[in-house]
């Protein structure tokens, strides 16, 4: 398991930011996310969450979380997620015979 990214939702508006659903577009994506600290966001201010990663298979893998809001300019905002899974190391135990 890869350590969770902190994301930051900034208002850079003249008024109050009205969070709606945080969440991923495929719930079968290998991402997690928690919701945002915050739902209302004073101009100015910001919310955080967190957004994990745990993948099950090796290789590149991509995803997206969708950020619904009051906004009037951009009232869903994507944001796109990538992330690498890596094949498990496996290690071989030594094995030794006595005589």
């Amino acid at each position: 398991d890869a350590e969770p990214v902190v994301v930051t939702i900034t208002n850079e508006g003249d008024g109050l930011l009205t969070l709606g659903d945080v969440s991923l577009t495929d719930a079968s994506s290998p991402f997690t996310l928690t919701e945002p600290e915050a739902g209302l966001i004073d101009p100015g201010a910001s919310t955080t969450f967190l957004v994990g990663f745990r993948p099950d298979v090796a290789g590149a893998v991509t995803g997206e979380i969708d950020i619904q809001s009051n906004d009037p300019e951009q009232p869903v905002a994507p944001v796109t997620l990538s992330g690498a899974g890596l094949a498990p190391e496996l290690r071989h135990p030594r094995l030794s015979a006595a005589a």
